[in-house]
């Protein structure tokens, strides 16, 4: 089932976990079997104050805060492929 959200789905933006839980509620997904892709700190924060995991990629000033990092999302579809 594919879900969005955008920021008009919500009251409180990134770094505010509403943004991850909302779908996640929508989905009755378990955010500790759920990752999310992000290229933002705000994004990483939201994520993790939501209880998932967080794959960062493009910018290796995130790459301390995200769960796992890769340069680009070329990389990350080859790791998973």
């Amino acid at each position: 089932a594919d879900t969005l959200v955008t920021a008009d789905d919500v009251t409180k933006a990134k770094p505010d976990p509403e943004p991850y839980r909302r779908p996640l509620a929508h989905l009755k997904a378990d955010p500790a079997k759920t990752i999310a892709v992000e290229d933002a700190l705000s994004g990483i924060v939201s994520a993790h104050a939501a209880g998932v995991k967080v794959v960062g990629v493009h910018d290796p000033a995130i790459r301390a805060h995200a769960d796992v990092y890769f340069d680009d999302l070329a990389a990350f579809a080859e790791a998973v492929t």
